[in-house]
């Protein structure tokens, strides 16, 4: 019962976590700089060819999503999406024992930086939403 109670906690994380990206991607979009989006797109490039490599991406991954919580010029914001996903990194670990979930994500951070690049607040939604989209169905299948 109590693992059950865990990963239910998980999965309202998950809601939690795509609650307060929905605003911290249309801030995003509207502050981050030209020069901010370029800096962001290094880390995208970095990720994806370790993605594509088969190598460990979760510190570029976390670099990746972090940069975007910092252009909502937002701190406050920015501590609690920080608290849930370090909430989140240790339900996976234990008790679903998930050794490198979501890597299957990975691919979606191109389109989800190219709708920040195009300052299209509404894309950026909704591919986020498919990434934890799939972060949800992977929790769900290892319950």
């Amino acid at each position: 019962l109590d693992l059950t109670e865990q990963k239910e906690s998980l999965l309202e994380l998950v809601d939690i976590r795509r609650a307060l990206e929905h605003e911290i991607l249309r801030l995003a979009v509207y502050k981050a700089t030209d020069n901010e989006l370029a800096e962001l797109g290094k880390i995208k490039d970095v990720l994806l060819a370790k993605y594509y490599r088969g190598e460990d991406q979760a510190r570029d991954d976390w670099q990746f999503h972090n940069m975007i919580y910092s252009f909502a010029r937002n701190n406050t914001m920015a501590k609690l999406i920080t608290a849930v996903l370090e909430a989140i990194e240790i339900f996976w670990k234990h008790p679903l024992d998930m050794a490198d979930p979501f890597t299957e994500t990975i691919p979606l951070h191109a389109d989800l930086y190219n709708a920040l690049c195009q300052r299209n607040v509404r894309l950026a939604q909704t591919i986020n939403d498919e990434i934890l989209d799939r972060v949800r169905t992977d929790i769900q299948n290892n319950m």
